[in-house]
């Protein structure tokens, strides 16, 4: 019983660790790259400030994917799962929001992709 125990933990401890490593390192890299793709459209436009914080991934990199890697922290997959699939929906939500194709359109499906991958992860563990 302790062999299998140990080996349970094993078996979900590294799909644990990839998903927890997936959002982190998803989580600095749209943040760097968001940044700079939101200052570069929003320079061209007569409102800055008023164009930052409305296409700023505040929602999602302050909340959906540090909640989902907390979650995962605490060994509340379904908890993450929920997170990662709520960062799925917000990107595809401000793709939604333009006519059209949008200055981060593929910012966009990086955010979404990664989050559903993140998401498939998760549900592994549960």
């Amino acid at each position: 019983m302790k062999n299998s125990l140990s080996l349970s933990f094993i078996f979900l401890s590294r799909p644990l660790f990839t998903a927890t490593l997936l959002l982190i390192i998803h989580c600095i890299i749209v943040q760097s790259d968001a940044n700079d793709l939101i200052a570069q459209t929003c320079k061209n436009t007569p409102y800055y400030n008023l164009c930052v914080s409305s296409l700023s991934y505040d929602a999602i990199l302050t909340a959906d994917i540090p909640e989902a890697i907390e979650a995962l922290q605490k060994g509340d997959p379904k908890f993450a799962e929920n997170g990662t699939n709520d960062a799925a929906v917000e990107a595809s939500s401000c793709e939604d929001s333009f006519q059209g194709k949008s200055p981060l359109t593929k910012l966009n499906k990086a955010v979404h992709d990664t989050s559903v991958v993140a998401s498939a992860i998760t549900r592994l563990l549960l």
